[in-house]
Formats: C-alpha cells, sequence, structure tokens
C-alpha cells in the first residue's frame, strides 16, 4: 500500500499547472514565482452499493518555496454530491464548502510534494445506474476515472477513452480517461452496474470472495511447494 502512495504521488507530480490564488493575498509573491503547483492529473476512485456511490477524489500540491507555505485552491466534487469529508492528507477543519459548490482547501504544505484526497457520497436512488457531473475550476490535463474489477462498474463520458493511470494497472481496475478538459467544462460521466437489489449486490459479494479465495488458495499452494520442495532436498 506505501508503494501504491509513492507511485500516484510520482505520477500527480508529472504535470504541475500553477494555480491562482484565492483567499490568502500572502500567497501571491510566492505564486507569482510558480514556487506552490496543483498537478494537472487527477484520479477519482468510484464504488458503489444499492444506496451510494462512495468516490475518493486524489490530487496533489507541489511546494518548491524551500519550506513550509500556506496555500488555498478551491475544487469541486459532482455537483450529485450529498456528503463529504476529508480523506488522505488533510483535516475536515482544512474544508471549506462556498455557497456555489466549490470546496475551498486551506492548508499548510509541507516543502515537496503532498497527495491530498476528498472522500464524497452520491445517492443512487436504488437504480442500476447513474450519473456524475464535473464542472472543474481550473484546466486538468488528465483525469481518470477508475474502480476496482469486483465492483463490476462500467464508465462512459463523452472524449474519454479506456485507461489507467500506471499505478491502477495491472488488472485490479479499470476505468477511463480525458485529457485537456478545462475550467468550467461540463463533464458527464454515466455510471453502470450499479447493484440496484440485494441479489445483484450478493454476486458483486461473491465475486470478491471468490477472488479472495482464489488469491488464498494460490498463496497455499505457494507455501506448499516451497515446504515440499525444502522436504525434498534435506532427504
Amino acid at each position: 500500500m506505501k508503494l501504491f502512495w509513492i507511485l500516484l504521488q510520482l505520477f500527480l507530480s508529472a504535470k504541475l499547472h500553477a494555480y491562482p490564488q484565492m483567499m490568502a493575498e500572502r500567497q501571491i509573491s510566492a505564486l507569482e514565482q510558480g514556487t506552490i503547483k496543483l498537478a494537472g492529473s487527477h484520479i477519482i476512485i468510484l464504488q458503489a452499493d444499492i444506496e451510494n456511490i462512495w468516490g475518493s477524489y486524489y490530487f496533489a500540491v507541489s511546494n518548491q518555496t524551500g519550506g513550509e507555505a500556506s496555500f488555498d485552491l478551491a475544487v469541486r466534487l459532482p455537483q450529485e454530491t450529498v456528503d463529504f469529508q476529508a480523506g488522505e492528507g488533510l483535516q475536515n477543519e482544512e474544508l471549506q464548502l462556498f455557497p456555489d459548490g466549490r470546496l475551498g482547501v486551506r492548508k499548510n504544505f509541507p516543502s515537496g510534494l503532498t497527495l491530498l484526497g476528498i472522500n464524497f457520497k452520491v445517492p443512487t436512488k436504488g437504480k442500476g445506474e447513474a450519473s456524475l457531473t464535473l464542472v472543474p475550476s481550473y484546466d486538468m490535463a488528465q483525469l481518470f476515472i477508475a474502480t476496482t474489477q469486483v465492483d463490476l462498474l462500467a464508465f462512459r463520458a463523452t472524449g474519454f477513452e479506456s485507461g489507467l493511470p500506471p499505478m491502477l494497472a495491472g488488472g485490479r481496475y479499470a476505468g477511463i480517461k480525458g485529457e485537456g478538459i478545462k475550467k468550467g467544462q461540463t463533464v458527464q460521466v454515466n455510471i453502470l452496474g450499479i447493484p440496484s437489489s440485494p441479489r445483484e449486490l450478493l454476486k458483486m459479494l461473491g465475486w470478491m470472495t471468490g477472488l479472495v479465495l482464489l488469491i488464498a488458495l494460490a498463496l497455499l499452494t505457494s507455501m506448499l511447494r516451497k515446504e515440499r520442495e525444502t522436504v525434498g532436498g534435506s532427504i
């Protein structure tokens, strides 16, 4: 898991752009020098049950001032969001909800790269599909929408294609990516495969249980093989 976060930070730091100062005037000189930057690549990971879609939105800030510095920015969660809380690298007191729906982040950032995450909830209304509406507050070089394979979700969005960031590749995740998304552009993400009944949810859980059992069986087989090789070599 630690390796995942390291890879995620490296990926998000690959494309950086300066974010305009939102609230703190003391940041103007630092921002003009381009010493604090917001990553241009963003990742949203989704899961779903009968009642809700559970999402995590990841992005990163690079602080090259040489020390700790305050930085304020505003992000937009899906318009359908009914609840949210601080995730990776954030505390709830560092979040502020604006009347227009933007979510402000006010934080002191240490030197280097900081990964941030915000968790959110969208109701599904008991249907097998749903839509998320995203209107970013800034340009995005890349936006990834991903889910684990066991969730059996599928995504569709105009201008997006199949794709994952490197740290999510390898078969455990599926997703789509969009590039060159502009500030204020409306991105409509259609989500299919949401469980709409207890039976479908049990089916999903069955897939997850089966996957865990297969992994456990593979580990047990590997251990037994090594034990036989050890015993055989000692005779």
